[in-house]
């Protein structure tokens, strides 16, 4: 339904610490909201960083993400890291006397090397 193009999915490379911009082509028609989520897991500690957003123009086509909000986040050797985004197609508020509400949404996954 659309496709990630920033970073390269065929390099998969990413610089924490440096500006990092997210790229994708055209989501499908009807999408009202993009959720971009970077996890990046140090290896030899067991933690995990975490940076998500929302972006309420799916259509704008990218986003950047500031290199201070990276700057301590593992890379190298016992570094993984993932690009996630999920174009929400549709919601559905639960009826009373549930809360919240459901979601129809289309999800894509990279895999970087930090």
């Amino acid at each position: 339904p659309f496709d990630i193009v920033s970073p390269s999915p065929d390099e998969r490379l990413v610089r924490f610490g440096e500006p990092i911009v997210l790229g994708w082509t055209p989501p499908p028609a009807g999408t009202t909201a993009l959720d971009v989520q970077i996890v990046a897991f140090d290896l030899a500690s067991g933690t995990a960083r975490v940076l998500s957003c929302r972006s309420s123009d799916p259509a704008r086509g990218t986003l950047v993400v500031p290199a201070e909000l990276t700057a301590e986040w593992p890379s190298g050797e016992g570094a993984e890291a993932q690009l996630s985004m999920q174009a929400e197609l549709a919601t559905l508020a639960l009826p009373a006397p549930e809360r919240g509400a459901i979601s129809h949404a289309v999800s894509l996954i990279l895999q970087l090397r930090p």
